[in-house]
């Protein structure tokens, strides 16, 4: 026999000298497995019946049928090799005591990658953490990660996942895919991602082929935790801490949380000099994005309020749902509410959200709204200076007048 084929509930499963078949086998929904060098094609009765026939035609048929032909199939590499059976269930020779019958290293591997390809035979969703991310100029590789419940936190599964560049290209042109793909390539978010599933024999290892990824999923597990921290401070009553602080009449006195030459920076100080503000700026840099952020912000903090500044203007000028998660962070969050000084959060714009924005005294959209929120309050107490004054001089000229008119 040349051609041969078996099958299980999902699939049929074509070997030997199917080159001149391969037209044929196409028309009926076959792909090629290069690396078992076999076809495979969704299972039917309709299929199964046309492959059946083709088989026979041409010489060959159902590999049960060769079985019956040959005791054991020879294992030489000028020979047609047997198909995997599709169960997981060894053959009995494989267990009897008197057999001593042993799979080789390369028989397992063989088997192992016919039971995954046979579970797997289409992509499917996966969930994970991204972990150990790079990207490089063919694309992204890395891992995805889920804590082992039954290890007390500290074991995780993990495996090695490819995204090529070619992919990339594609996610990020969908329609739906409004924002940049780097926005949900960032270790520690958790993903949700249809990949291929590969298993390489000869290392014995699973990977992954990323060729999709959800964005609403990263979005809804960043919006769950958020809203589990805002609910959790709401329940201890210190989402309002903040927004109780007593903020100065004229508060010249500043203390600004921003990166180092960064744009809102700019925007902040620039739109303060442009005022004509006569206070004074403390500036501490702070990365605004990464695992950092959260520690070097609240140490940030502490140190302004033993300067003892009027007000704390924290700003990075927006960002991805992603970028600022930073500000959602825990630890952050509380040491924002015991803080004793009003701090005034510029972190996002437009539809941007965070956990720090929400519980501070006030927020802005912008820098340039922040700075201006400082001089509209440095002119009302101008206004009020003014005409404080032209009411004391007006009331003085009256008693003036009626004194030299007795």
């Amino acid at each position: 026999m040349s051609v041969f084929y078996h099958y299980n509930e999902q699939h049929i499963f074509i070997h030997g000298q199917t080159y001149p078949l391969r037209g044929q086998i196409k028309a009926l929904g076959g792909r090629f497995l290069g690396d078992r060098k076999i076809w495979m094609i969704p299972n039917s009765a309709g299929s199964l019946s046309k492959i059946d026939d083709l088989c026979k035609k041409a010489g060959g048929g159902s590999w049960s049928l060769l079985k019956k032909d040959h005791a054991e199939p020879s294992h030489d590499r000028g020979q047609e090799q047997s198909p995997l059976n599709s169960s997981v269930e060894p053959e009995k020779s494989d267990i009897q005591d008197g057999d001593k019958r042993a799979f080789s290293v390369r028989e397992l591997m063989e088997k192992a990658g016919q039971l995954i390809e046979n579970g797997f035979p289409g992509a499917v969703w996966v969930t994970g953490e991204i972990q150990n991310l790079q990207i490089k100029t063919s694309g992204g590789f890395l891992d995805l990660a889920e804590n082992d419940p039954e290890s007390s936190g500290q074991g995780t599964y993990t495996v090695r996942c490819t995204l090529w560049k070619t992919q990339m290209k594609m996610i990020e042109s969908q329609p739906g895919f409004k924002e940049a793909l780097k926005d949900f390539l960032q270790d520690g978010l958790k993903v949700r991602c249809l990949c291929k599933v590969n298993f390489y024999q000869g290392r014995g290892s699973v990977s992954l082929n990323i060729l999709n990824i959800d964005p609403e999923y990263t979005k809804g597990s960043l919006a769950l935790a958020r809203e589990k921290l805002l609910k959790e401070l709401r329940l201890k009553g210190l989402d309002q801490a903040n927004k109780q602080r007593t903020l100065s009449v004229l508060p010249l006195r500043i203390g600004l949380i921003s990166a180092d030459g960064s744009r809102a920076y700019s925007d902040f100080v620039h739109q303060l000099e442009s005022g004509g503000f006569k206070g004074n700026v403390l500036f501490i840099p702070c990365p605004m994005q990464g695992d950092k952020t959260p520690e070097m912000v609240m140490s940030a903090l502490k140190q302004l309020e033993k300067e003892k500044c009027d007000l704390i203007v924290l700003t990075r000028g927006g960002g991805s749902a992603a970028d600022l998660r930073w500000f959602d962070d825990p630890a952050l969050a509380y040491a924002l509410c015991a803080i004793a000084i009003p701090v005034l959060s510029a972190i996002g714009h437009h539809d941007d959200f965070c956990v720090v924005e929400e519980i501070s005294y006030l927020k802005q959209k912008t820098p340039t709204a922040a700075a201006d929120f400082i001089l509209e309050r440095m002119a009302s107490v101008r206004e009020f200076l003014n005409h404080s004054g032209k009411q004391i001089q007006l009331l003085a000229e009256r008693r003036l007048f009626h004194f030299y008119q007795l």
